[in-house]
This record gives C-alpha cells, sequence and structure tokens, in this order.
C-alpha cells in the first residue's frame, strides 16, 4: 500500500478542495482558543455553503428545509399597544381566543405622582402584569417586562388596566404581546 493511500487528514488547520476549491478550516485563527469545523471560501474571505441529507439522528446537523418543515414556533407576534393615563380602562378591542400572550410591559412616558400604580389583567381576573411588577413613579422612558405563557380561552378576552393611588399625573403605554392559534404548531 502507498504511502498516499495510507493519508487521512492533515496536520494544517486548513484543508482546501482542489486547486482553486473551497476549503475546511479548523477554528479561527484570529480567535484565541477557538475550535470548530468552518467551510470557507477560497480566499478564506468568508462562509460557504455546506449541503446535506435532512437529520435522522440527534447529533445530525439540520437543513433548513428540514427546520422550514418541523418548525415548532411562532413565528408572527402581535402587539396590542395600550394608552393608559390617570384613569382606569378596558380596551375595546380583544385578544383573540386560543392565543397565547407571551409577555405584556409598561413603558413610563410621564412618570406617576406619588403612590400611582399600574396593573393589567384579561377581564375575567386573570393577571398579565401586578402593579408589583413595575414602579410606575420611575423616570420616562423605563420599560418593565413581565414574561409569560398565558393561554386565552373561553372566548376572545378585553385588557382591564387599573391605575391605582389616584396619581394626579402620569402616562404610559401598556404592551400585550401574542401569539395567535395558527401561529402555533404542536
Amino acid at each position: 500500500m502507498a504511502y498516499r493511500e495510507k493519508l487521512r487528514g492533515t496536520s494544517e488547520t486548513i484543508y482546501q478542495i482542489g486547486i482553486k476549491g473551497h476549503q475546511w478550516k479548523y477554528g479561527d485563527s484570529d480567535t484565541v482558543g477557538a475550535t470548530g469545523l468552518e467551510a470557507r471560501d477560497k480566499d478564506d474571505a468568508a462562509y460557504c455553503r455546506v449541503r446535506g441529507a435532512d437529520p435522522v439522528d440527534n447529533q445530525d446537523l439540520i437543513t433548513l428545509s428540514y427546520f422550514n418543515t418541523n418548525n415548532s414556533v411562532a413565528t408572527n407576534i402581535v402587539c396590542a399597544t395600550i394608552t393608559v393615563g390617570t384613569s382606569s380602562l378596558t380596551t375595546v378591542g380583544s385578544i383573540p381566543d386560543a392565543a397565547r400572550i407571551v409577555d405584556v410591559r409598561l413603558i413610563v412616558d410621564t412618570p406617576y405622582s406619588a403612590g400611582g400604580t399600574v396593573a393589567a389583567a384579561l377581564t375575567g381576573s386573570t393577571s398579565l402584569m401586578a402593579s408589583g411588577d413595575n414602579d410606575a413613579e420611575d423616570a420616562a422612558g423605563e420599560i418593565f417586562s413581565v414574561p409569560q405563557d398565558t393561554a386565552v380561552s373561553g372566548g376572545a378576552k378585553t385588557v382591564d388596566i387599573t391605575v391605582g393611588g389616584t396619581p394626579g399625573a402620569g402616562a404610559s403605554r401598556v404592551q400585550v404581546y401574542y401569539v395567535t392559534p395558527t401561529d402555533i404548531t404542536t
């Protein structure tokens, strides 16, 4: 058996396929301690595509086609923005039945006067953001977020905003982020 028939690799960090072909590169010579196999163009200036079959085992890489076909991540998040002053209110619009609320945010536009609080709930008392989850008296531009996974059931629901403490001044926005049933796959 000739020597070249026993050759299984290289001690170099780059292996080029053909004279002007793409190359496999181990790690990144510009980053200390970086490891991993990279597919690079012939000039080592950019990444290049690697193609393959759909995965079978847990350790297989996935193709874009496989990801798009088997994607279980919601791709359309809706944001309902509610402008809030110093009085409690109930929204005119509603969150659709079977939607899943993923986040509720309070954005302080004008700080509320001493004792002012803001809370949000689905009509029917499902709390989305308690007054203790935010500080409505904070500076303008402050954002308070309550990530969650809250199901809307029993029909579409309006959102009740409760302003407590009878503030003389204050303004904010409550944003309710949700995905609709058509955006959720199982």
